[in-house]
Parts: C-alpha cells; structure tokens; sequence
C-alpha cells in the first residue's frame, strides 16, 4: 500500500445525485430505524453514481490505475470500494452481517477508492474491524465523529501505510507488530500466495538492476538502469511500496 492522495473536491455526480440520495435515506432511517436495524427494510444503492464513470477516473487517476490495497495495476477494470461497508459490516470473518452498514457513506467521496476484485470481493467483502466495536457509529455523523472508530484497516487517503506495513523481500509485515498493520495484511489477504509470487518477481528484476547499477558496466548503462530503478519507485510503479524498502535496505532479504 502507499499514501493516497485524492482530490478536495468531489465529482458533480457524488455532490449532486449523491448528496440528494443520502438525504432521503437519512428520512426513511429516521422514520423506522429498528426495521433497518433488524434488516427488515434495507436500501438501494446505486451503483450509477457511486460507480459512475466520472467517478472512477478521478480514483484511476489519484491512485495511479492501481488497487488502492494491494497496488495491483487494475487499468480500466477494478470495483469501487467503499472503505466503510454501505450496506452492513462484520468485526470478523465469523460476525453475523450488521445491518445497516455505513449506509450515509455510500456516495461519499472520502469513502471511496478503487480496488481490484481479489482484495474488494474475495477479501474486505463487509469487514470492518474496530479496535473497539463498542465505539462503532451506526447512525448518519460529520467525518468528525467517525475518527473516534479507530478502524483496525489503514485508511491509505489518511495515513501514510509506509508506517504501518514494511517489506522483508517481498513479503509484507506490520512494523512493530502493530495492529492496524496486522489486520491490513491479514485481512485483506495482502500476503496471499498469488500476490507474493508477482511482487517475488518483480523484486528479483530489480535486484538484477541493482546488481548492475553496482558493477563496473559503462557509465552509459549505470545511468539507464537507474533512470529504470527511479521509475519503480514512482507512485505510479506496481508494488512501489515493496520497490522503495528493497532499495532501501540494499535488497537484504
């Protein structure tokens, strides 16, 4: 995962449909919350706005075509990811489904990134892991309240995940065996065999590059195999996060 910088300001479709779609919502949940809560009346989201195409290039672009997790390239495809779930949450794998979810979210720009369908559908699904479930917020607030959740997922458009998941090689690790590293990892299956075979592959072709870079070949090749090693640690480089610590530590496995 690396920082995620989006833009301020929302796309006209989230601010426009979305806003006036939340607002009824918060209508009919005020009305009857009890039979949203015990699942008896559930909401319809649409994906045409949440989901829409002017949508997903904004998140294309701020994130570089990649997963907002796992830093997959993801092009034109990719699910867009509400980082709380819209329609219900679970603490756990184990949890029953809550109802409803963080349904005041669902067209909220802070809340969406884009995500490949491994990490979105096979992975996050409904989770949502709180530090303490007990300070779950489960009707409509500012942005302000939701701080005090404390989510047990690294939110990459708030913090910084380079201080919370390292590398050794190409396998991730929460530093200092910290929770929220913990639970990214684990959770959203970002140290599942798939992806640590991609990232193994592309961390031997850039300790060939760095071998070269340290050998005694023309100048000529040295300043092409860097201009090489500087591309992939860009933001927009697949598995960046990965490329920058291996750089760093001299690719010491």
């Amino acid at each position: 995962m690396i920082r995620i910088v989006k833009p301020g300001r929302s796309p006209e479709i989230l601010t426009a449909k979305g806003r006036r779609r939340t607002q009824t919502y918060i209508r009919k949940f005020n009305q009857s919350p009890q039979e949203y809560s015990q699942g008896q009346k559930t909401f319809f989201f649409d994906n045409e706005i949440y989901g829409h195409p002017s949508v997903k290039v904004e998140l294309r672009l701020a994130q570089h075509e990649k997963c907002c997790f796992c830093e997959s390239i993801i092009a034109e495809a990719g699910d867009v990811e509400h980082f709380r779930p819209k329609g219900g949450y679970r603490q756990d794998e184990t949890d029953d489904l809550h109802q409803p979810g963080y349904f005041w979210l669902a067209y909220e720009w802070s809340n969406l990134f884009l995500a490949c369908s491994t990490c979105n559908s096979r992975h996050k699904k409904n989770l949502f892991p709180l530090q303490n479930p007990k300070q779950r917020v489960t009707t409509p607030c500012s942005q302000k309240a939701l701080q005090q959740e404390e989510p047990l997922f690294i939110n990459p458009a708030e913090v910084d995940p380079a201080n919370y998941i390292s590398f050794r090689g190409w396998i991730p690790f929460a530093i200092a065996d910290n929770a929220l590293g913990k639970m990214t990892i684990s959770a959203l299956g970002l140290d599942r065999e798939s992806l640590n075979l991609r990232r193994e592959s592309r961390f031997g072709f850039l300790k060939q590059l760095f071998e070269i870079l340290h050998s005694s070949c023309p100048e000529e090749l040295k300043q092409r195999v860097q201009d090489k090693i500087n591309r992939e640690l860009q933001d927009s480089a697949e598995f960046a996060a990965m490329a920058r610590i291996a750089i760093k530590t001299s690719f010491q496995e």
